[in-house]
């Protein structure tokens, strides 16, 4: 499976990760033409950025597990896997792609092949939103 190349500039795993995100008058949030559940409030008719660094991003075979309530649920697809067992994360068109650290608890669930569905957890106390 051939995966669209990055569109934007690459984090490296240690650097923040900037989601762009909209949120619309009704308090949905958007981010590349999905809408998200977003565990914060956030500031309604606003873009802007969730942002969190990748070490707080829990690397999941499904969506399922952690409360949506509390944590919030994105979906990517491996686009490679680098050196010193770092994944390179697809999070869609348009999307920043996310470099994470892979775990050694996730190395024998995850094959890290090219085109792998994963699914990302990150906590709400770990979100921060940014104008």
């Amino acid at each position: 499976m051939m995966l669209p190349s990055k569109t934007g500039p690459c984090q490296t795993a240690e650097e923040r990760y900037a989601l762009p995100v909209k949120v619309d008058a009704s308090g949905c949030v958007w981010s590349g033409g999905s809408e998200l559940a977003c565990p914060l409030d956030l500031p309604l008719g606003k873009r802007g950025f969730l942002l969190f660094e990748p070490q707080h991003a829990v690397l999941l075979l499904g969506p399922w597990g952690p409360d949506p309530r509390s944590n919030l649920m994105l979906s990517a697809r491996v686009s490679h896997a680098g050196p010193k067992g770092l994944l390179h994360l697809w999070m869609g068109a348009g999307l920043p792609e996310l470099v994470l650290e892979r775990r050694p608890e996730a190395q024998s669930m995850l094959s890290g092949r090219t085109g792998q569905k994963v699914w990302l957890a990150v906590s709400s106390q770990a979100l921060a939103f940014s104008l």
